[in-house]
This record gives structure tokens, C-alpha cells and sequence, in this order.
């Protein structure tokens, strides 16, 4: 016997993803890899937040979406080479990726995927913790003045709280006129969920959060 679920309730169903588990591993064992040859300090800590974060990709959809949790990733390196003045060459080389990862994500989701408002939330995130990893890293490591890695924190940290408000948050979602496209089993229809406004990340757009399995949100009943 299938449960009724009230006319207008929205159902939110996370579930890991194909991208998200080959990506994460990926990503994982490049992480493992670098602890055993760079030997950093703070070893353990390192190796819960990479876990932590492979743990969370899993659940993340979209290849863009992986390439921009690359940038987390990266902020382990930044923070440990940032501590170090003699490492600041390997620093580079490390924000140098992360350049490169901002790139890749936005023309990956422009090309390859459907826009998305996890992706336009996740990108501003990430970049607060990679920046300010950064710049934390470089004052304590005196390579950089106080008032100069605070500015860097609050230049970042603002996007990155509004951008895991706009991921976390569930913002008046209600049912709206179903899609012509949606089909569903007798006496249920799919409505489709009116995204927040745009705001932040690199795509600056809106898109359905169910198109690439990022969130399904199934509605049964007839609309209010």
C-alpha cells in the first residue's frame, strides 16, 4: 500500500550520484597521495576534512559541481603551504589549480550540463574556504599583515554564507503549474519548484533543481 502524501507537500530526496562517486574517488586518492609524499603537518586533520569532503561529493551531482569541490580540496595544500614561508613557490603552483578549476567548472556547466542553483551556491562556498584558507594560513605564517588576510576573509566569507544559504535553505518552495513535460503515475503529477533569485557563482543563472538529479521534489495532489 503506497502512503498518500498531502495535497502540496514537497518531498526533498538527496541521493549520491555517478559523478559524485567516481569524482570523489578520484579526487580522494589524489588527496591520499599527496599526504604520503608532502608528509604535512597536522596529518589528521587533513585527513578528516579530505574525507569529510569526498563524503559530501558523493552527494553532489554534475561534473561541474565535482570540479568546483576541487577547489575545497585544494584548500588543505594552501593552508598547510601558506603556514610555511619557504613554501611559497608550491603555494603558487596550488592557487595556480585552483585557477584553473574556477575555469574549467563554469565552461563545463555552460556546455556539458544544465544550469543549476546548487552549482550557483556551491562556487562562492568553495571559494571561501579555499581564499580564505589562504590568507588565514599567510598571517599566521607572517607573510601576510592581519588586516590584509581579514579583508580577504570578509571579501569571501560574505559570498560563501550567502551561497550555502541559498544550497541549505528551503526558501518558499510551493507547487507551481506542472510542466507539460512531466508525467507521472495516476493521480500524481511533478510540479516544478520556483528557484530564489539568482545570486552569486559562476553560472549567475537559474535553472530546475531536479533536471540533473540534484534534487527530486516530487508533489502529489491537485494544486491549492
Amino acid at each position: 500500500m503506497t502512503d498518500r502524501v498531502p495535497a502540496g507537500a514537497l518531498t526533498l530526496v538527496v541521493r549520491p550520484s555517478v559523478a559524485g562517486v567516481v569524482c570523489s574517488g578520484c579526487v580522494l586518492v589524489a588527496d591520499l597521495t599527496w599526504l604520503a609524499l608532502a608528509r604535512p603537518p597536522g596529518l589528521q586533520l587533513l585527513v578528516t576534512w579530505f574525507g569529510a569532503l569526498a563524503l559530501a561529493g558523493v552527494f553532489v551531482p554534475g561534473l561541474a559541481n565535482q570540479v568546483t569541490l576541487v577547489r575545497a580540496h585544494l584548500a588543505g595544500p594552501a593552508l598547510v603551504y601558506s603556514l610555511l614561508p619557504g613554501r611559497l613557490v608550491e603555494l603558487a603552483a596550488v592557487v595556480g589549480l585552483a585557477g584553473l578549476s574556477d575555469m574549467v567548472d563554469g565552461t563545463v556547466a555552460r556546455r556539458l550540463e544544465r544550469p543549476s542553483r546548487l552549482g550557483g551556491g556551491l562556487d562562492p562556498v568553495v571559494d571561501g574556504v579555499f581564499f580564505g584558507a589562504a590568507a588565514v594560513g599567510l598571517a599566521v605564517g607572517g607573510a601576510y599583515p592581519l588586516w590584509l588576510a581579514l579583508v580577504v576573509v570578509a571579501r569571501y566569507g560574505l559570498p560563501a554564507t550567502v551561497g550555502a544559504t541559498l544550497i541549505l535553505a528551503r526558501r518558499r518552495w510551493r507547487p507551481c503549474s506542472p510542466s507539460p513535460t512531466c508525467s507521472g503515475p495516476t493521480g500524481s503529477r511533478s510540479w516544478a519548484v520556483p528557484e530564489p533569485p539568482g545570486l552569486l557563482g559562476r553560472e549567475g543563472r537559474l535553472g530546475s533543481a531536479a533536471l540533473d538529479g540534484e534534487l527530486a521534489v516530487p508533489c502529489t495532489g491537485n494544486p491549492p
